[in-house]
């Protein structure tokens, strides 16, 4: 005796499963693009923040600085480092010190009118504010001068000075973001008595 099944459902073709397959594939290669991209867009959006921060910070403390500074003001020869004499108060000044490495770390120092002055043969030793690595492809992810090569060192420089007005020129780069510093500051303080130099 032969039994017939009930209804017509005589379980899955091989085309329809291979259908099914194909677009569970596609929907999950949607969604895993959608990820990816989304993972990127974060880790863009929080390299271009840290540039952006670190960019803020070395404005403020160089334009601040420098506005208060004295005409007392010394570029390196290769315009990476500067150091300034500096207005605190009625009758108080201090050095401050600005120095940006080869590999992308920034160095500043600050000493009081009893300790000046500082040196800058000494800046790579002055405590880092920024960091900076030198990548395997050369270039550098941190702080790098953006003025001309003045000097023909082939590092652009981050420093200029023009009698009593500083250019700044500096690239912030974290990741594949970079942000641009430049500004020209100009040094506004003075002292009734300029007592000894910063550099």
């Amino acid at each position: 005796m032969t039994h017939r099944r009930q209804g017509g459902d005589d379980g899955v073709t091989l085309v329809e499963l291979i259908v099914v397959v194909v677009i569970c594939g596609l929907f999950l290669g949607l969604l895993g693009s959608l990820f990816a991209n989304g993972l990127i867009a974060q880790q863009q959006a929080t390299a271009r923040d840290r540039a952006t921060g670190h960019a803020n910070t070395l404005a403020a403390s160089l334009g601040t600085s420098i506005r208060n500074a004295t005409s007392d003001i010394t570029v390196s020869a290769d315009g990476q480092a500067i150091v300034a004499k500096v207005v605190t108060g009625d009758s108080t000044w201090e050095c401050r010190g600005w120095f940006v490495a080869p590999d992308g770390s920034v160095h500043y120092a600050a000493v009081g009118e009893d300790d000046a002055p500082i040196s800058m043969a000494e800046a790579a030793n002055w405590p880092r504010i920024i960091a900076g690595i030198e990548r395997d492809d050369g270039s550098v992810e941190g702080v790098t001068g953006g003025l001309a090569d003045a000097d023909g060192d082939g590092r652009d420089d981050a420093f200029a000075l023009n009698e009593r007005t500083l250019s700044i020129g500096l690239r912030v780069r974290v990741g594949d973001i970079e942000v641009a510093v430049t500004n020209g500051v100009t040094a506004q303080g003075a002292l009734h008595s300029e007592g000894d130099s910063c550099s």
